[in-house]
């Protein structure tokens, strides 16, 4: 689990991150993702506050692992979090994020209003990012879409903190494949620890998880499902998460044919 967790819904100006979306619209050269300054300094990073105000130029590199849309396995790429004076936000920036190698098409799948997953590691600042991008028209991202986007109040608030908890009722509420790349963020390490104490018979484990009161309690039938998922050497579908350790998918991985090209238009 991340150390501090946002939820962004994606304007045209901040799909040009990637480079098919930036050559198929037409909606200026920003080539980043607006991070709001009221939630990733504000909330998130106020450590950065001060500094912003003295409008200096900052520049934090870090590493930054992509899941999805459409459940995608990660691709790691190296980029950085900016501003100074000529930028009003706080902005993810640097080169086109391109298609990887045998996965042409991948982000085709994106348009304006889908949303961002935002992991943050580190306390003070941060040091590491992993984005998990849910498109509505993908079907493995459809109702966890749905039950995100209302979190977004809209109009220039496009960014909000979230809690892994949420996070958490939402794949628990829609049903969502323990393979999904989402479940890496919304697990922590007390759900973990109460599983395998419980898949090894201990009555504490099976308490804890059935009356955790920061979510929804796990129900018998899910948490026998879950053990049973455990046993088998979770996930059993062989996805990409945090502890599966698959890391990059294989340049021969097979990729699902793109959506049709959609017109970018919406909010910038």
């Amino acid at each position: 689990m991340a150390d501090r967790l946002a939820l962004k819904s994606l304007t045209a100006s901040d799909l040009t991150f990637f480079e098919i979306q930036f050559r198929t619209s037409n909606v200026g050269n920003q080539k980043s993702i607006n991070l709001n300054g009221d939630v990733f300094v504000d909330e998130l990073y106020p450590v950065l506050s001060p500094l912003a105000k003295e409008q200096r130029e900052i520049t934090i590199g870090l590493p930054i692992k992509i899941f999805g849309p459409a459940a995608a396995g990660e691709e790691l790429i190296q980029r950085k979090i900016v501003t100074g004076r000529n930028y009003k936000n706080w902005r993810l920036n640097g080169e086109f994020v391109k298609d990887p190698i045998g996965q042409a098409g991948r982000f085709d799948w994106l348009s304006v209003g889908d949303l961002a997953v935002m992991g943050f590691d580190g306390l003070a600042e941060p040091r590491a990012l992993t984005l998990v991008l849910l498109a509505q028209s993908a079907g493995q991202d459809t109702a966890l879409h749905r039950d995100l986007a209302d979190l977004i109040p809209g109009g220039r608030k496009t960014m909000v903190s979230v809690t892994a908890e949420r996070l958490m009722v939402a794949l628990q509420d829609t049903d969502t494949p323990q393979d999904h790349p989402l479940w890496a963020l919304a697990r922590d390490q007390e759900v973990e620890q109460a599983l395998e104490d419980a898949a090894l018979g201990g009555a504490g484990g099976v308490s804890r998880l059935l009356h955790r009161r920061r979510i929804r309690p796990v129900s018998p039938t899910e948490l026998r499902a879950r053990l049973e998922n455990r046993l088998r050497g979770f996930p059993s579908s062989g996805g990409c998460d945090s502890h599966s350790g698959c890391g990059r998918q294989s340049s021969e991985a097979a990729w699902p044919g793109s959506p049709a090209r959609r017109s970018v238009t919406g909010p910038i």
